[in-house]
């Protein structure tokens, strides 16, 4: 789960989650440069490149830099907190709706985001191609295996080795 241990590996992962957006046809790069989904990623990418180049100084940093992040407020609607590990192939669908991340949160490769996602409130850890529905939230420290995928609108606060489907609230096997 969550392999960003280094400055550089986020530049690596960046790429990864482009390849995602564009599903390897490069001709829809511009378009997927240009996405909100993007730039909610590469803001959290670059982020977490300097949280880890930098370690601590880096919340000082940022205090300096209040404009550009007022800026990057307006353009990513999203909040995944510079702190949280995770790993390569980071994908939100709809990032209009709003994704939030805590600080505490590991996700292994492969994170699909639909919005609308709260992700946090503890220190959970998400598996390797773990994917959450519109408006689906994990709270606590809940652990969710690989291939696990969370049903829209589901709430989940106890752990799933997975792979397999969450629905409802509390969040329960399909």
């Amino acid at each position: 789960m969550g392999d960003g241990r280094g400055a550089r590996a986020q530049f690596a992962h960046l790429r990864r989650d482009l390849d995602g957006l564009t599903r390897g046809r490069w001709a829809r790069l511009p378009l997927a440069v240009a996405s909100e989904a993007f730039a909610t990623v590469a803001w959290y990418r670059l982020n977490r490149a300097a949280y880890l180049a930098w370690g601590r100084r880096w919340s000082t940093v940022r205090g300096v830099l209040v404009p550009l992040n007022l800026l990057a407020r307006v353009l990513v609607p999203s909040e995944i907190d510079y702190r949280a590990d995770i790993g390569p192939g980071l994908r939100i669908l709809h990032p209009q709706l709003g994704v939030v991340v805590g600080a505490r949160v590991v996700a292994g490769a492969g994170l699909i985001l639909a919005g609308g996602n709260a992700v946090g409130d503890g220190a959970p850890r998400l598996g390797d191609h773990v994917q959450l529905g519109v408006n689906a939230v994990v709270v606590g420290d809940v652990v969710l295996g690989d291939g696990v995928v969370v049903g829209a609108g589901a709430v989940v606060v106890h752990d799933f080795a997975g792979p397999g489907t969450l629905v409802g609230v509390p969040a329960r096997p399909a």
